[in-house]
């Protein structure tokens, strides 16, 4: 099943469709659990109007052990509500998680994932807890209400009064919590997201000192969360203790009441325990509810910004695409723009680009900093999607491709570098269930880090990730090349693979270009070296977001590595004119 098909259910309403046996399960196990709780009022009415006046002993026994029963039968059925209960809760996150991060990885659109991801937990908590099994309590009451009216009109009139007096406190205790739940969420969230790339960024932080200005930065944030979280639970906790109050005062008057009743001679002794627990079975849901409301509204507005979140990733996903063919390559770019905000005024960051590459061709893509090679890269692998125009894989636009197929066809290679956690191998086969140790092998050989990866505490076993071992960072680009190039993919978008390497790295990294332009590969590098110009068919210079000229490099190759001064040091030829270069 899609994800698309998912979140178009279950995912806005979770107790719906996938939902619906646990929940239909969940009913009727309540209405079989509030059935039997009538038998303890049943039981006493019996013991004081016929067992006592008549000193019926065996009648005493078997009642007592019918009752016991039945007990068992009603403590069986709720621990099978609370079973059912969890399984829920499980079922809802493993329906709205995996849509949630199949949208973040498939979907142009942007969404707050990570905060998605924080409040799927949040509300399969709530569903697994008490509170979300009293609800099916609740549809009781009035049941509870009407038996009350049937002992004494004066019982069932002061039942229906509690319950509205504690429904009023709930209404009450709403409105005095007023948004602070959500400033609090919204709080906590900002401080964890900060902390997150604080951590990411640990090095920085302690190299430059920013240790402190770091904590500051996340205390303001986690103290507005604390405020918030204190306000609402102090706000929660006195109208939960007024409601307790009530409730208790509401039992032991409803008892009194039954007494002066009995004394009046307008009920028997027996139905005055008997109003008691039917009163207090009628009011339990309501004072659970509110003792639970701060926790209900905190699902309720997790799944609701679960369910934007959905909305927006299925917006920006492509429709269901039909297995192509294997593709060969060949990469060709109309009018490629890329803006932050379609608002008038916002100067875009690639603008206009036409491409044509074929199957074994090199293209260095070089310019000023801030000219816009990295996100036409972006946009060429896939990883963003244009503004405007469109990008083509053998003659079919990238959303025409079924993703995954797509996602082999390309091997690419960004600025920032970050492994998953697992083993080297897991890395360089990108987690793919079934990937061989030959395919791998085969894969870090290419990208010449077969001999480094040897040296390597544990070899291809040796951990990555947060808990892993520090790579240089020219060991990292060397391991994110043979990432690259696992699987044999069509195309390969390199950007700046040889920013951290050595001389001698530099080297394996032209060799093994030029071995996979052998083997028909379209390869792009983004680059400000002059040494990987060496090999390029074709130059492209991009400056301002535009493609000001693309053709062959005209200069002999250097006598050794050196960064690129000027854009003069390549004949420019204009886009419109250079071999391969897209007329339109």
């Amino acid at each position: 099943m899609r994800w698309s098909e998912i979140i178009s259910r279950p995912a806005y309403r979770p107790l719906n469709d996938a939902f619906r046996g646990a929940v239909l399960w969940l009913a009727l196990f309540s209405v079989a659990a509030n059935v039997l709780m009538l038998v303890v009022p049943l039981h006493m009415i019996q013991v004081y109007d016929r067992v006592l006046p008549s000193h019926g002993y065996e009648t005493l026994l078997y009642l007592t052990l019918l009752v016991l029963v039945a007990l068992a039968i009603f403590g069986l059925i709720e621990a099978l509500r609370s079973i059912l209960a969890q399984k829920l809760s499980a079922k809802y996150e493993l329906v709205a998680a995996p849509a949630i991060l199949t949208g973040s990885f498939l979907s142009s659109a942007r969404a707050d994932s990570t905060a998605a991801m924080r409040q799927v937990a949040q509300v399969r908590q709530m569903l697994g807890s008490r509170n979300f099994v009293n609800v099916f309590d609740l549809p009781f009451a009035p049941v509870f209400l009407a038996l009350s009216f049937l002992l004494h009109p004066v019982l069932g009139v002061m039942t229906l009064l509690g319950g509205a007096l504690l429904g009023a406190i709930a209404w009450l205790n709403n409105k005095a919590l007023g948004d602070a739940t959500d400033r609090a969420t919204a709080h906590n969230n900002q401080a964890l997201r900060f902390a997150g790339i604080a951590l990411r960024q640990n090095d920085d932080v302690r190299a430059m000192g920013m240790t402190g200005p770091m904590i500051d930065r996340w205390e303001a944030d986690a103290l507005g969360a604390i405020g918030e979280n204190d306000r609402a639970a102090t706000i929660n906790a006195t109208w939960f203790g007024v409601t307790r109050f009530v409730r208790q005062g509401l039992q032991v008057s409803i008892l009194a009441a039954g007494a002066w009743l009995v004394l009046n001679h307008q009920m028997s002794g027996g139905l005055i325990f008997a109003a008691s627990l039917l009163s207090g079975r009628a009011l339990q849901p309501i004072e659970q509810m509110i003792g639970g409301w701060r926790q209900w509204l905190a699902a309720l507005e997790g799944h609701r910004t679960i369910g934007e979140t959905l909305a927006t990733l299925e917006s920006g996903t492509p429709a269901e695409a039909v297995m192509l063919p294997q593709p060969v390559g060949h990469i060709t770019a109309k009018g490629l723009t890329y803006t932050l905000s379609p608002l008038p005024g916002v100067k875009p960051i690639v603008t206009d680009i036409n491409l044509d590459i074929a199957p074994g061709e090199i293209v260095a893509l070089i310019g000023p900093s801030g000219a816009g090679k990295t996100t036409l890269a972006r946009m060429l692998a896939g990883a963003l999607a244009p503004s405007a125009g469109e990008i083509r894989l053998d003659s079919f636009e990238l959303d025409h491709w079924d993703p995954d197929q797509r996602g082999r066809a390309f091997g690419y290679l960004g600025q920032e570098i970050e492994f998953l956690d697992g083993t080297v191998a897991e890395n360089i086969a990108r987690f793919t269930a079934g990937a061989t140790d030959a395919q791998i092998v085969d894969a870090a050989r290419r990208a010449h880090a077969h001999e480094f990866i040897a040296t390597m505490p544990e070899g291809y076993r040796t951990r990555l990730g947060a808990n892993g071992v520090r790579l240089s960072g020219g060991q990292t680009q060397r391991l994110a090349l043979a990432r690259a190039l696992f699987g044999n993919p069509a195309v390969l978008i390199l950007d700046e693979p040889n920013a951290h390497l050595d001389s001698d790295g530099e080297a394996a990294l032209i060799t093994a270009l030029q071995e996979e332009r052998q083997r028909k590969r379209t390869i792009i590098v983004v680059t400000q070296r002059t040494s990987l110009l060496q090999i390029a068919d074709r130059v492209a210079v991009i400056r301002a977001g535009r493609l000001e000229s693309i053709g062959p490099r005209q200069q002999p190759a250097q006598p050794r590595p050196r960064f690129i001064s000027s854009v003069s040091d390549f004949r420019r030829v204009p886009a419109a004119e250079a071999p391969h270069a897209d007329a339109g």
